[in-house]
């Protein structure tokens, strides 16, 4: 038999050694399509809600979760549009309300919004697209580890999808130096989730790139764009006090600094596995590797991981590997992006 391979599947060549047909990649993305629907409504109909959404859309719900009001603003406006009968019949009983469907529209569209960025992501970083439908399905089991297979603590809260895609917007934006879309992923996204601070240290990352060394030091502080961090820091401070002053008199009792309650789990070894899960093991992984991927702004990205760790140390609940979620999207490119190195130069696996 020959060993030449089949031309009919795509002849390889150095640059896009797996490219597949029109058909195929088609075929490929509607495949995509189906998984990312599966995730979406599987991880809706997670059967625990710490947030009662009938509290949280009439604004008495505890704090913090409170003050994440976004999806609340769209669940209003989505209200007004009638719902066919068909559509609550087709689901079998699946949705126990009217406002599950508006949160798995909203969902929908956030998962879209985020492949959307994630790719473009990608796009951007890659030498040789080598792998360019891998970030995919690297992306989807990151996701499926931090919201779905949770053995710690198995929650759903309606505003998770929404802080994904404007992290991942927002790390689009960073790595593009677009700084007017940045401040607005800024402004409108931290009515969502807190967590658009972390898009502050993102910035200040990529200006130090090349990260050559960690020493405090010997960085190059200069480089650093001042009003740029300032003006970001000032809208998130203020949203923050905006709506912390407008729910004032909620209840506070889930409102607290959380490192008391995360000590036992960082000092017992046997909680350690459970820490180190956040997008499927890979958070580690991606950080200890850093310095092989091409990119080098990428890899000074890799530097929010420990920054994001010490932050939930005091604002999250370390069991839960959804505190992580929006990082999957980054994860997932700075993977296909090692796994390229290593497949363009096999040497390196070996170094």
């Amino acid at each position: 038999m020959s060993s030449e391979p089949d031309s009919s599947l795509g002849a390889p060549n150095s640059t896009r050694p797996w490219c597949v047909s029109a058909w195929g990649r088609a075929g490929v993305y509607a495949l995509f399509a189906f998984v990312g629907y599966f995730f979406v409504r599987v991880h809706l109909l997670i059967p625990v809600q710490y947030l009662k959404i009938s509290s949280y859309l009439a604004g008495t719900e505890r704090l913090p979760f409170q003050r994440r009001v976004l999806p609340i603003f769209l669940i209003r406006l989505l209200e007004h549009i009638p719902i066919p009968a068909s559509i609550v019949k087709g689901h079998a009983g699946a949705f126990a309300n009217a406002n599950q469907i508006w949160l798995l529209l909203i969902d929908l569209v956030a998962f879209a919004v985020f492949s959307f960025f994630c790719h473009r992501f990608y796009r951007a970083t890659t030498k040789n697209g080598m792998f360019s439908l891998l970030w995919y399905p690297i992306l989807i089991f990151a996701l499926v580890w931090s919201y779905v297979l949770h053995s710690e603590a198995n929650l759903y809260y309606p505003y998770d999808m929404l802080s994904v895609a404007f992290f991942t917007a927002g790390l689009f934006f960073v790595y593009q130096r677009k700084f007017l879309p940045l401040l607005l992923v800024m402004l409108v996204g931290s009515f969502n989730r807190e967590t658009t601070m972390f898009l502050i240290p993102l910035v200040a990352l990529d200006a130090l790139a090349p990260m050559t060394t960690l020493n405090p030091a010997r960085l190059p502080w200069k480089r650093l764009p001042w009003l740029k961090l300032a003006l970001l820091s000032a809208i998130w401070i203020g949203v923050k006090l905006l709506l912390g002053h407008f729910f004032q008199l909620n209840d506070r009792s889930q409102d607290f600094l959380r490192l008391g309650y995360n000590r036992p789990y960082l000092l017992y070894p046997n909680n350690w596995p459970q820490l180190l899960s956040g997008c499927g093991f890979l958070l580690p992984v991606v950080f200890l590797l850093r310095r092989r991927i091409p990119d080098t702004r990428v890899a000074a990205y890799m530097l929010i991981i420990p920054i994001w760790f010490i932050v939930m140390c005091f604002y999250g609940v370390l069991t839960e590997t959804r505190i992580y979620g929006e990082l999957c999207t980054l994860v997932a490119v700075a993977c296909t992006l090692l796994l390229e190195t290593y497949a363009s130069s096999p040497k390196d696996a070996h170094a």
